[in-house]
């Protein structure tokens, strides 16, 4: 598998995207750029880090299914062109273009390339996926048995996912076998799908069998997004359902109906993104100024009377041994010793007593020393209590602190490095453009 790209290259590669998808999301992606600049500096965000490599572009629609449940045939129908591989082809990731996606491709998001292999990539030029990707996946009733985590990542990267049964075979055993990997967290985005809905019911029946089916998945957690279709291409000729003309058109009417109600559910995640990214920016620029920056603020103020009080008890500690010393040595020694110092002077020193010199850079090597280990060793206590990710776009507090407590900074700085009106503004300014596009 591929390693991710540059940077540069991965922002590039994805503006490109953007422009030929969803131009919609353009804006946002120019926002994320002018924020990146504001954080990259103080050390919210690391040099080879983006907010647009925090934000999923694309949504991620996963469909799941027994096997023979009709998935591929309504992928078919939902993007209006034949799907290369068809039932049990493995697990394929479908997304628009001429040419299939790879794993560096910047529509990704990292959780899709989790799982341990058996993913493949296709591509289709169908309108229908442009600004998202679509994930099928082969049957789950026992007879396909799924890479280890595959199931789980795809599941988990997803925003709908769409679970495919054959409306005949209310199986409870095959039900569990393709729902027990959704996690309780992802039921809310399931939406269940009863297809070949005609082979099984009579206009008088339908939603009796409905109703057992309701009843099965409830027990399985699943009690909302449950839908009736079946495919007039694909129906059998005999299917009691379409017995006469009437009742054909009046259930495919209903069929319709349906099936518009579920490209509506698509069509309102894949629509939606736009808003979710745009409050991922303006919340990661509303954390910045009003909780990440006064957060790092307090931690300098902390560190600074941690070092300056560490500083006062280090030079108490070496007065503390010059007295010592004298005492152990006896008062009397002393003028002969200041007397020795004074008179060490050298004709290549132009008279310069240089053991006077020498005593008062070892005294300052050891006071500097000393307060170098100790304004780190404050700086190092300090940042162990600070996230080193906040918030969702996953800003790093630890970082920025550190360094604002290098070595050759000031220790009575208040503010992260490089922060200041200048880029106070320009993360307001990038943060009113998102509120506007609201």
């Amino acid at each position: 598998m591929s390693a991710r790209p540059p940077l540069r290259r991965r922002l590039k590669d994805l503006e490109a995207r953007l422009a030929a998808e969803s131009p919609d999301r353009l804006p946002l992606l120019t926002a994320a750029r002018d924020l990146d600049r504001a954080l990259k500096r103080p050390g919210f965000l690391r040099p080879g880090e983006s907010l647009a490599t925090r934000a999923p572009w694309w949504p991620v629609i996963t469909v799941l299914g027994t096997a023979g449940s009709g998935k591929s045939t309504f992928i078919n129908r939902l993007i209006g062109a034949p799907v290369a591989g068809g039932e049990g082809s493995g697990f394929t990731l479908l997304a628009h273009g001429s040419a299939p996606p790879d794993p560096a491709d910047p529509r990704l998001p990292p959780g899709l390339l989790e799982g341990e292999g058996g993913l493949r990539f296709a591509a289709s030029d169908s309108d229908a996926l442009k600004g998202m990707l679509l994930v099928d996946t082969p049957g789950f009733d026992g007879a396909h048995d799924a890479p280890p985590g595959l199931v789980e990542a795809v599941v988990e990267a997803a925003d709908l996912v769409l679970v495919f049964f054959d409306a005949c075979h209310p199986d409870p055993p095959a039900i569990r076998s393709t729902l027990h990997r959704l996690a309780p967290g992802c039921r809310s985005k399931v939406v269940c799908v009863l297809n070949k809905i005609d082979a099984c019911a009579t206009d008088d029946d339908v939603e009796t069998l409905v109703g057992v089916w309701k009843e099965v998945l409830a027990q399985a957690g699943l009690v909302e997004g449950i839908y009736a279709v079946y495919d007039a291409d694909a129906a059998g000729a005999d299917a009691p359902l379409l017995a006469d003309a009437e009742r054909r058109a009046r259930f495919a009417a209903r069929c319709d109906a349906q099936f518009a109600e579920i490209r509506k559910r698509i069509d309102a995640v894949r629509d939606g993104r736009a808003e979710q990214i745009r409050t991922l920016l303006a919340g990661a620029a509303a954390a910045v100024d009003g909780e990440q920056v006064p957060l790092v603020r307090r931690a300098l103020r902390r560190w600074r009377w941690r070092v300056l009080l560490a500083d006062v008890l280090w030079i108490g500690l070496l007065a503390g041994l010059a007295a010592g010393a004298v005492h152990l040595a006896g008062r009397e020694t002393l003028p002969p010793f200041v007397s020795w110092l004074v008179e060490g002077r050298v004709n290549w020193a132009r008279g310069v007593p240089v053991r006077l010199v020498g005593a008062f850079a070892v005294v300052m090597a050891l006071l500097v020393a000393g307060h170098l280990w100790l304004r780190a060793a404050a700086a190092q206590g300090i940042a162990a209590g600070l996230p080193e990710q906040a918030g969702e776009a996953g800003l790093d507090p630890r970082r920025a602190f550190r360094r604002a407590t290098r070595v050759f900074r000031s220790l009575f700085r208040a503010n992260p490095v490089g922060w200041g009106r200048g880029a106070a503004r320009r993360v307001a300014k990038a943060r009113e453009s998102l509120v506007a596009r609201a």
